[in-house]
């Protein structure tokens, strides 16, 4: 469930947060999006043992990432802080770290690794 806290956290980040918890080269919309999912099928089972309301609120949020995936507007680096759907995203996110008695601080991205230019 770590990994998870921390894909919400990176979700719940600031724009600036969010940039600078990723590498320059990596698309910072896939990679905000794509961390939590990956954690989200990962961790099925442990969200299976939470609160429903919590179950609820996790599969909203991945819910909500795969619709915006149908609308390429929101996949570049300007939307994530222009756009309602992103800082939806990232309410929804804070509400769940809350709910979860975890703090609301800058990612830490342990497990993932990047290759690049």
């Amino acid at each position: 469930m770590r990994r998870l806290v921390e894909a919400l956290r990176l979700l719940a980040a600031s724009v600036e947060a969010q940039r600078s918890a990723l590498p320059d080269f990596v698309c910072i919309t896939d990679e905000v999006a794509l961390t939590f999912d990956d954690e989200y099928r990962v961790n099925a089972s442990a969200i299976a043992e939470l609160a429903p309301a919590l179950q609820g609120a996790l599969a909203n949020i991945n819910g909500e990432l795969d619709a915006m995936s149908a609308r390429p507007e929101l996949w570049t680096v300007d939307s994530l802080g222009a756009e309602p759907e992103w800082e939806r995203i990232r309410a929804q996110a804070r509400a769940v770290l809350t709910e979860l008695g975890e703090d609301v601080r800058p990612p830490d991205l342990f497990w993932l690794t990047f290759v690049g230019r």
